[in-house]
């Protein structure tokens, strides 16, 4: 299997329909798009996908639908596998690898709050279920618990084909650290942050798994083509433009405002997961503000 993970990756949402089921008709035609777009790959069941409202069997079923999904393209599947228990991430790891995975995206175990060894048993454990490319998925912000360069070195001693990471600490100066650690060695940094996205790239990183990407796929990969080829003035273009849909779409807990911003544009994903709700209407009417500004176009407008 190709294990190039530079690039850009779309943390996919998951469309439910108005029962509050997956919705695999708009699932297929927001893959559908991505294809177009020439993204790198997709990342279904992550945060993004609403992953801790999904059963087992949902969350199967849609890594399924995606992998059959983009057949026959050169669109990776990277399914998010991760748990704040080792033995379902086992399993999910698992099963996306015999499903046919590229590679298999796996947070920190949320919650628990475990150590640094913790950690390391923890993805070694993981690693030992499938010998495909792993990413491992460090937010602190959403899980409480912090991989530390060191940590994720040790991990990639250990599991060889533990093979990157997506970074969304903040943490700019441990980022740069993480990089300067796999100098000269195989080994992938990706943003887990759109608005730090060129500035990862600048510091040495390969690319970004991006929220954004599902509401401006073709953007989001000038931006990072960009990036990657050097063309800094072009990437600056790029973000700069792109900047305050990047800030809106944080504007609260995501995948709240990707979602209201993708139903805006006529993509139809249906509603959230209790405990997420719609948005504040104060807040839904500045992303929609930030989303007219940039002229974009609906979905049956899209070529």
């Amino acid at each position: 299997m190709d294990t190039d993970l530079s690039g850009l990756y779309t943390a996919l949402v998951t469309p439910f329909d108005k029962d509050g089921e997956v919705n695999y008709d708009v699932l297929g035609r927001l893959i559908d798009r991505q294809i177009a777009a020439a993204v790198d790959g997709i990342v279904p069941c992550g945060t993004t996908g609403e992953t801790p409202t999904l059963s087992v069997e949902e969350q199967r079923d849609i890594v399924a639908y995606a992998i059959e999904r983009v057949r026959g393209t050169d669109t990776k599947v990277i399914p998010g596998t991760g748990s704040n228990d080792t033995k379902k991430a086992v399993v999910m790891t698992k099963s996306a690898h015999d499903a046919g995975a590229s590679a298999m995206l796996v947070v920190t175990p949320y919650y628990n709050k475990p150590t640094q060894e913790g950690l390391f048993r923890y993805f070694s454990e993981v690693a030992g279920a499938t010998d495909r490319p792993i990413i491992a998925y460090n937010v602190p912000g959403r899980t409480g618990v912090n991989l530390l360069p060191e940590t994720l070195e040790r991990i990639a001693d250990a599991n060889p084909h533990v093979i990157a990471v997506k970074e969304a600490s903040g943490d700019v100066v441990q980022i740069g650290d993480i990089i300067s650690r796999f100098n000269g060695r195989p080994f992938y940094v990706l943003s887990g942050d759109d608005a730090k996205t060129l500035l990862v790239i600048r510091r040495g990183g390969h690319g970004v798994i991006s929220v954004a990407s599902n509401v401006i796929p073709e953007e989001m990969n000038d931006l990072v083509e960009n990036a990657l080829t050097e063309n800094y003035n072009l990437a600056e273009d790029n973000h700069n433009r792109l900047s305050p849909l990047f800030d809106a779409l944080f504007i609260e807990s995501n995948p709240i405002p990707v979602k209201h911003a993708l139903n805006y544009l006529g993509h139809n994903v249906g509603g959230l997961r209790s405990p997420l709700c719609e948005m504040d209407p104060d807040n839904a009417r500045k992303l929609e503000e930030v989303l007219k500004n940039l002229n974009l176009p609906r979905a049956d407008q899209e070529v």
